[in-house]
C-alpha cells in the first residue's frame, strides 16, 4: 500500500490560482502547500490500478493539462473526471455514506472532500479546503483513511483529540467525524468521489 505525502514535496511547484494570475500564493504554491489532491489520486491509482505509474509529477502535468489548478488547490470537478478517463476508472460523484461504503467493500476506493462550515467550524483532518483518500470501512464501522497531510501529532490538539485513531499510516474515524467534515460539501452532491475499476 503506497502512501503518499504531500509534505514531502516542498520542492514541486504546483503553480495554482490561475484565475488571479497576480495572487502571490498561488504563484509560489508547491505539492506540499495545495497538492492534497494530487496526492490522494496517486494512491487511488496505487490501489486500482494493476501497473502504478502514476505519480506527483504526473498528477501535477493532469491538473494543469485541465486547468483544474485554477483555484486554490485542485479542482475535483475538473481533475475527477479527467483522472478516471486516464485510467479508465468508472467515477461516482456523491454525498451518499451508503454508495461509499457499497463502493469500498466491492474494491473501490473514494477521495473525500473536507472543507470548514461556513460559519467557520474546521474539520477534524484539515484547517481548510482539504483532500483525503478513503480505503476501507472496517468491521466496526469506521472508515479507513490515507490522509496527505498527517503529521505525529495531527490528532493530538484538544478538538481533535479521541475523533481520530492513527496506526502507522492510516487513520480510522467514526462514520459521524468523516459527515462532520464532509458535511458542507454534502449539500452540493460533492462529498465523495468514488472510483473504482
Amino acid at each position: 500500500m503506497l502512501y503518499v505525502s504531500q509534505l514531502d514535496y516542498q520542492h514541486i511547484p504546483y503553480r495554482t490560482k490561475t484565475d488571479t494570475p497576480d495572487d502571490e500564493w498561488g504563484k509560489n504554491s508547491t505539492v506540499r502547500s495545495s497538492g492534497c489532491g494530487l496526492c490522494a489520486a496517486v494512491m487511488v491509482a496505487d490501489r486500482l490500478l494493476i501497473k502504478p505509474g502514476f505519480g506527483v509529477k504526473s498528477a501535477v502535468a493532469l491538473s494543469y493539462r485541465t486547468g483544474a489548478n485554477h483555484g486554490t488547490g485542485t479542482d475535483y470537478g475538473i481533475f475527477a473526471p479527467a483522472f478516471a478517463e486516464r485510467f479508465g476508472f468508472k467515477l461516482e460523484k456523491t454525498s451518499s455514506f451508503k454508495k461509499l461504503e457499497k463502493c469500498l467493500k466491492t474494491g473501490g476506493c473514494a477521495v473525500a472532500h473536507v472543507r470548514p462550515t461556513p460559519n467557520g467550524e474546521k474539520p477534524y483532518f484539515s484547517n481548510g479546503g482539504h483532500y483525503i483518500t478513503v480505503i476501507g470501512v472496517e468491521p466496526d464501522g469506521r472508515f479507513a483513511i490515507l490522509d496527505p497531510s498527517l503529521k505525529p501529532d495531527k490528532f493530538d490538539t484538544p478538538e481533535r483529540r479521541g475523533k481520530v485513531e492513527v496506526r502507522g499510516k492510516i487513520c480510522f474515524c467514526a462514520p459521524e467525524t468523516l459527515a462532520h467534515d464532509v458535511e458542507w460539501s454534502l449539500p452540493e452532491n460533492r462529498g465523495f468521489y468514488l472510483f473504482s475499476r
